[in-house]
């Protein structure tokens, strides 16, 4: 069931409708072009200043009929009006996860990166910032859910915005190299030892920053004694721990 739709003065138009599984969806876009905008039980991305980034569901939210002026168009003046000569479309929903409401903006020319139909902003992460416009702020590369432009860890996943630890599994590919799965900023450091307390002391005597998923190994210890290497990512969040039972306690703490 379709409710009374809207056009704007740039032959935009904008309308509710009931869907067959329940609870409304909202539409906009030039004729042959729609897109959608909102649906009810959707997820969508809320940027809450004091919270951060955090997924909101859909509840239930305003027909375009309440908030239109008289004529139903899109003036572009600032006046109440669901839709203006833009292509934005204005409404107020409430959030089932949390029981908020918030008012909601679509953007006037949606992005859809993978071409499925789905606005970027609705993709559950796809666009961050909620903008709808791809963009340096919107990228999320270890899926966090926390843009990269604000992460404390971008290159490894600390959803709490905690301690980064390397979190990769290093292997000796040979005499001559380290190596992991994945590539990431890494910060690498290197100490000699030969006693047991020599390593807990952590004196380094080598350190590099590189991005990659090996470390080369250019000096060999002198007999009798040997080398330990830490490696931790590249970011501010970055941590020496690993969460073995081996490992030498408050490693952050001693190491920069």
């Amino acid at each position: 069931a379709l409710q009374v739709p809207f056009t704007n003065n740039s032959g935009h138009v904008a309308f509710n409708g009931t869907v067959d599984t329940g609870g409304n969806c909202l539409w906009t876009g030039p004729p042959g072009e729609l897109t959608l905008v909102l649906c009810f039980g959707q997820e969508l991305d809320v940027i809450d200043p004091p919270t951060g980034l955090r997924v909101e569901t859909a509840g239930a939210f305003l027909a375009l009929t309440q908030v239109s002026g008289p004529d139903g168009s899109g003036t572009g003046d600032g006046l109440a009006n669901p839709l203006s000569d833009t292509g934005q479309v204005v409404t107020r929903v409430s959030f089932l996860t949390t029981g908020t409401t918030a008012i909601v903006i679509s953007p006037a020319n949606p992005v859809d990166t993978d071409s499925d139909g789905i606005p970027d902003y609705l993709e559950g992460g796809g666009d961050l910032d909620g903008d709808g416009q791809p963009n340096f702020n919107d990228l999320d590369a270890d899926g966090d859910r926390t843009e990269d432009a604000v992460d404390t860890c971008p290159s490894v996943a600390n959803p709490d915005q905690g301690p980064a630890p390397f979190g990769q599994l290093v292997a000796a590919a040979n005499s001559y190299r380290l190596e992991w799965p994945v590539a990431i900023p890494f910060v690498a450091i290197r100490g000699s030892f030969a006693t047991p307390m020599d390593i807990e002391a952590f004196v380094v005597d080598d350190a590099r920053t590189v991005l990659g998923r090996d470390l080369p190994i250019s000096k060999f210890p002198a007999p009798g004694t040997g080398f330990w290497y830490l490696l931790r990512p590249h970011c501010e969040a970055g941590s020496w721990v690993s969460g073995s039972a081996r490992e030498v306690p408050g490693r952050d703490l001693l190491l920069p």
